[in-house]
């Protein structure tokens, strides 16, 4: 996929999202837009919208972050733990191994608690 497809996909992930675009923001999109209170609203968003795969893994990192945060402030639910372990066990396409391994890599539980997660769940052989 070219660069200005993914441009032009993460603006109307943006749109949909109610979220702000940034050109410059592209690279860590995911980090940059993660939201601990919305984690369900993207986690839902993950899995109704039919997103290619090379414009998916922008919205697994926004989950991934987001997640993190709402385990750091505490409004992780049941239901937002089963979505997005489902997700995790889902994910074994490389790109999102690059992400998984990024935060295995800075896991910490006062900062980064999701890692935690990552590596106890993570079965991707």
């Amino acid at each position: 996929m070219k660069n200005e497809e993914i441009v032009a996909q993460l603006k109307e992930i943006c749109n949909d999202l109610n979220l702000p675009f940034d050109l410059l923001d592209v690279q860590d999109w995911g980090i940059i837009h993660a939201d601990a209170l919305r984690t369900e609203e993207f986690l839902n968003y993950y899995h109704e919208k039919s997103l290619n795969q090379a414009i998916q893994h922008y919205v697994f990192e926004l989950i991934v972050a987001s997640y993190n945060d709402a385990i750091l402030i505490g409004v992780n639910n049941s239901y937002i733990e089963k979505s997005f372990l489902s997700v995790i066990d889902q994910s074994c396409d490389p790109m999102y191994l690059l992400i998984k391994e990024y935060w295995q890599n800075i896991v910490s539980k006062d900062e980064f608690p999701v890692g935690y997660v990552i590596n106890k769940h993570m079965k991707c052989d």
